[in-house]
């Protein structure tokens, strides 16, 4: 009997493997875990029945002749922002070879690709499309999020302002008074009327906005008010100014947001940040962050503490190597290339200059624009 892993997205693998028992025995090993799958004959059949629902694909190395490599590279590239489907490459016995390299250079940054050699073992097979469909599952909840974001994008109101700056007066959308707590448009709304339902703390920041803004800049500033039943809310204001032919400010336009949602949830997730950084603090796990563009090394506490750092010293990939074994550089520069390459994923053992040998584990991942 099955035994579906509940944690797998209802979705198919695709297995192509023409030749030999691969395809059948990757379909029964599947349906013994309750993952369904179907196997294609050629990779344009694959192609075409692959979709946002395929769970994984799964392909023999000798599939891949530069037609069929341009195929599946073309659907990948093809995919919404949100997916990277995984393919796992079945590799013939022995040390991978060029023709291995070629294909995930020809896929590049497109291709999601798992290397697994045959003759397959059950469990090792198992254990990759579990792991597989794991990531998938973590795409459609990427996929979901962004719907949901994208629904309330599309119902957002923003309300729409006409400021004539000499008499300080304005033409509003209903939507605009609502924003700052009325359920019905108010007799008159100037710059006077709208500083007073900002906070005083925050009053400065919005009048240097303005004065900004009439030097010639965007105006563009978030700030919170208060509205009639005193309750506090976050706002964002966007405009521009018009002259007149003297160049003189005659106007300011533009529109009004309500942010306070988006500010509670970025404060709750300050709090679970700071609340990670606690449980961090209780483990051996050290975080880092190398960023490509600028080259910077961000490490945090524990992190630091591993590579034997001082609390307020700067991180850097030339001290992070000084702080590495000389005789695991080379292996720790060959890894970090070819994640970089897209071979494989970061995962490496080294050890530490400290004053006692210790050994650490890195894992990391590549993401690009």
């Amino acid at each position: 009997m099955s035994d579906p892993d509940q944690n797998f997205p209802d979705t198919p693998v695709l297995i192509l493997a023409p030749t030999g028992n691969d395809a059948l025995n990757a379909a029964n090993v599947l349906a013994k875990i309750g993952v369904p799958s179907q196997i294609c004959r050629t990779m344009a059949e694959l192609c075409r029945m692959a979709n946002d629902s395929t769970g994984v694909l799964v392909v023999t190395e000798e599939t891949l002749d530069l037609d069929s490599m341009g195929c599946l590279r073309d659907h990948l590239k093809q995919q919404p922002p949100w997916s990277d489907i995984p393919v796992v490459l079945l590799t013939r016995d022995g040390e991978v070879r060029q023709k291995v390299h070629d294909i995930l250079n020809f896929l590049g940054p497109h291709g999601n690709v798992s290397l697994l050699e045959r003759p397959l073992r059950a469990i090792t097979l198992i254990s990759v499309l579990k792991a597989a469909l794991r990531s998938r599952r973590h795409q459609y909840e990427v996929r979901d999020l962004l719907e949901s974001y994208s629904l309330a994008v599309e119902g957002a109101q923003l309300g729409s302002w006409d400021l004539d700056w000499k008499t300080d007066t304005s033409r509003r959308s209903l939507k605009h008074d609502q924003i700052f707590g009325y359920t019905t448009a108010q007799p008159h709304w100037g710059f006077h009327t709208m500083i007073e339902h900002v906070i005083p703390a925050d009053r400065p920041l919005v009048k240097d906005a303005f004065g900004r803004a009439l030097a010639g800049e965007g105006l563009m500033f978030e700030a919170r008010i208060r509205w009639p039943d005193q309750s506090l809310h976050w706002i964002s204001i966007r405009g521009r100014v018009y002259s007149n032919g003297e160049a003189e400010p005659v106007r300011i336009a533009g529109v009004v947001i309500d942010i306070t949602q988006r500010k509670e949830m970025e404060e709750a997730a300050r709090i679970q940040r700071e609340r990670l950084d606690l449980v961090l603090e209780k483990t051996e796990v050290g975080l880092w962050f190398w960023d490509l563009p600028s080259g910077k090394l961000v490490f945090n506490s524990r992190a630091k503490e591993h590579f034997a750092l001082a609390q307020e010293a700067e991180a850097s990939m030339p001290i992070a190597f000084e702080h590495i074994h000389p005789d695991d550089r080379e292996r720790v520069q060959k890894a970090i290339a070819e994640a970089l390459e897209g071979l494989r994923p970061y995962d490496i053992d080294y050890r530490i200059l400290t004053s006692k040998e210790r050994w650490v584990r890195a894992i990391g991942r590549v993401f690009t624009d």
